[in-house]
C-alpha cells in the first residue's frame, strides 16, 4: 500500500518532539513493507527522518499526477487551515481521518482553565475565540465529510479511544447516523523501546517518584504532583520538563526540578533510576506517555477518570488516585513492577496495533461508493 500521511507537524533532527505518535505508526508500517510519504504542514523544505520521508504540502502539488501515486491518504488530527483544504485538491483518495483531540473536541467542555498565572487578558480572549472558533470547526468538519460522501469518497474515523470516541460523537452527533462513515477505536502504540527493554527497580534510587511534564498546561497537572510531594514530605519528587510554574510556586522542599526535556529513547533508562512515576492528568484523550511508562513495567500513579480506566486498567503497576483529597496514603503503598510476561504489554504493541490499522484502512479503500444520509 502506498500511503500519504498528514501530520500539522512531524519529527526533524532539529525538533524531536512533534507528533511523535505520527512517526512512531510510520515507523511500523515501513517494517511492514509499506510505502509512505508524510506531508508536514509545518516543514519548510523537504528531508528525511529515521528513513521517513517528509514533503511540503507544495511538493505533493507538485508531483505529477499526485492522486494516483498514493493508494490512501491518512490525515491526523485534522483542521479546517490545512487538512481539509488540501484535500479537496485530491477527492478520488481513499481518506481515513485520525482524530486525537482537540480537532474535535470542546474548548469550554473539555479543557481546564490556566494556571493563575496564565490568565492575562490576551490569554482570555485567546481561550474565547477558541471557545467561538470551535463550533466553527466542528461544522467543516460535518460538510467536509458530508460532501465528500455525497460525491462518493471512501472515508473512515480511527479514535484513540473509546472515550475519545463517545465524546466525539456527542459534540458531533451527525457522525453516528452516517452508515457509510465506518469507525474503529486503536489506541496510539507506545514507542518500541517500552517494549525492547522492561522496568528494574534501582537498589539505590535518585527519588521515589519521577515525573515528565510540560509545566504550564494544566491538563497535564504538575500542580497535583506538588501537591501530591506536599502530602508525603519524607517521599522526594523528581520533575522532568519546561515552563514557568515552579518560577511562580515555589515546589516543596521534596521536589526538585530538572528544567529539560528528554529524549524519548532516554526515557526507559530514567525510569529505572526511580520507585515510581507520577503522572495525573486533568485531560486525555488516551495518554500515550502514561501507556509508555506502564507498558514498560514501571509502577505508576495517576488520576482516576474514564479514560484512565479504559487504557490502563488491567495493568497490575498501575493506581488510580482520586483528583483532589488526600491520597498520601495510596502514595506510600507503591505497587510491584509489572512482570515481564503480563499480557497488559502487549496492548498498546507497535506492530500489531499498525497492522489494525492498515487492515481497516484497506477495507475503506475496497468499500463500494458511499451513500449519504440526512
Amino acid at each position: 500500500m502506498k500511503i500519504l500521511i498528514l501530520s500539522e507537524a512531524y519529527p526533524s533532527p532539529g525538533n524531536l518532539y512533534a507528533m511523535g505518535f505520527v512517526h512512531s505508526r510510520s515507523l511500523e508500517y515501513l517494517r511492514l513493507g509499506h510505502e509512505l510519504t508524510v506531508l508536514s504542514f509545518a516543514a519548510q523544505r523537504a528531508y528525511e527522518f529515521e528513513g521517513v520521508r517528509v514533503r511540503t504540502a507544495a511538493d505533493i502539488r507538485a508531483l505529477p499526477d499526485a492522486g494516483s501515486g498514493f493508494d490512501i491518504v491518512f490525515s491526523h488530527a485534522p483542521n479546517v487551515r490545512n487538512h481539509l483544504r488540501f484535500l479537496n485538491d485530491f477527492p478520488a483518495l481513499p481518506l481515513v481521518f485520525f482524530l486525537h483531540g482537540h480537532e474535535v473536541l470542546l474548548t469550554l467542555r473539555h479543557y481546564p482553565a490556566p494556571f493563575a498565572f496564565d490568565r492575562s487578558p490576551g490569554e482570555r480572549l485567546g481561550r474565547l475565540a477558541r471557545a467561538a472558533y470551535d463550533p466553527f470547526k466542528l461544522l467543516a468538519l460535518r460538510r467536509f465529510c458530508q460532501r465528500q460522501l455525497a460525491a462518493g469518497r471512501r472515508l473512515g474515523l480511527v479514535f484513540v479511544s473509546e472515550w475519545m470516541r463517545r465524546e466525539t460523537v456527542a459534540a458531533s452527533p451527525w457522525m453516528a447516523r452516517q452508515r457509510d462513515l465506518p469507525a474503529r477505536v486503536i489506541p496510539n502504540a507506545v514507542n518500541h523501546v517500552f517494549l525492547d527493554g522492561h522496568y528494574t527497580a534501582p537498589q539505590t534510587p535518585d527519588a521515589d517518584f519521577v515525573c515528565i511534564r510540560p509545566f504550564d498546561n494544566p491538563k497535564y497537572a504538575i500542580d497535583q504532583v506538588a501537591e501530591w510531594a506536599r502530602q508525603c514530605p519524607e517521599l522526594s519528587f523528581h520533575v522532568f520538563g519546561k515552563g514557568r510554574y515552579f518560577d511562580i510556586n515555589p515546589p516543596p522542599p521534596n521536589l526538585k526540578v530538572f528544567e529539560r526535556f528528554v529524549a524519548q529513547a532516554e526515557i526507559p533508562a530514567l525510569l529505572d533510576r526511580y520507585r515510581a512515576c507520577a503522572m495525573p492528568t486533568r485531560l486525555d484523550s488516551q495518554g500515550v506517555m502514561s501507556c509508555e511508562m506502564a507498558s514498560y513495567g514501571a509502577p505508576l500513579f495517576t488520576s482516576d477518570m474514564d479514560v484512565t480506566r479504559e487504557v490502563l486498567g488491567g495493568f497490575s503497576n498501575v493506581r488510580r488516585l482520586p483528583v483532589g483529597g488526600a491520597v498520601a496514603d495510596e502514595l506510600r503503598r507503591v505497587p510491584p513492577p509489572l512482570p515481564s510476561d503480563d499480557a497488559a504489554r502487549r496492548r498498546f504493541h507497535g506492530p500489531r496495533l499498525a497492522a489494525e490499522e492498515l487492515a481497516f484502512a484497506a477495507d475503506i479503500a475496497q468499500r463500494p461508493r458511499a451513500v449519504l444520509l440526512p
